[in-house]
């Protein structure tokens, strides 16, 4: 089939979210496609509509990933991994759209908590992990939350969006050569960073 998907995988999961502030990798990854310093989030989504590609970002304990889906005819892929590239590179994290995000991860957890399966999830996690950063839910709780700032989101990306925190999968109509270029299309221009230190055992 003539199409390629790739997927960029961060050790930036909910593991890695401030002790105070549980939420924080969920939030920055919702906030990803929001806005670049050129573009709006409206203008993000109507560029990869234009050329027929699907984005996707998400977060669970021990990751965050950011996903495209394109036709692999070059001059749809090529413009669909230009701006994936401007997104991991330079979100704007624009201050009212972080509280829209907000509102509906508040919403969020009052619909959890009306959900037995989701109550019984939470405790059994807190249970079994104790102190172990995977006691947390991804999601955050309403005061966590709520003391989350834009600048809490531009710091998180700055430490764990960086090259040598990255891992880049790619599968479809694409040679090896091809995939190597771009990879580093994608993660590139990335700073290098530093990949965090090993969670603790459990």
């Amino acid at each position: 089939l003539p199409m390629l998907q790739l997927r960029a995988v961060f050790d930036a999961g909910a593991s890695r979210d401030p002790a105070d502030k549980a939420g924080v990798a969920t939030l920055t990854a919702a906030m990803l496609d929001e806005g670049t310093k050129d573009l709006s989030a409206n203008e993000i989504a109507i560029r990869f509509e234009g050329v027929g590609a699907e984005f996707g970002a998400g977060v669970d304990r021990d990751m965050a990933s950011v996903s495209l889906r394109s036709l692999s005819e070059s001059g749809l892929l090529e413009p669909a991994l230009v701006l994936l590239a401007q997104i991991l590179e330079a979100p704007a994290f624009p201050a009212a759209d972080i509280e829209l995000k907000r509102a509906q991860s508040l919403i969020a957890l009052q619909k959890d908590a009306q959900s037995p399966g989701a109550v019984a999830a939470k405790a059994f996690y807190r249970e079994l992990y104790g102190q172990h950063p995977y006691a947390s839910d991804p999601l955050g709780d309403e005061n966590s939350l709520k003391a989350i700032t834009r600048e809490d989101l531009i710091a998180f990306h700055r430490r764990y969006y960086v090259g040598a925190n990255a891992r880049v999968v790619i599968v479809g109509d694409v040679s090896k050569r091809q995939a190597r270029k771009i990879a580093e299309r994608v993660v590139g221009r990335l700073p290098a960073g530093m990949a965090p230190e090993p969670l603790p055992p459990v």
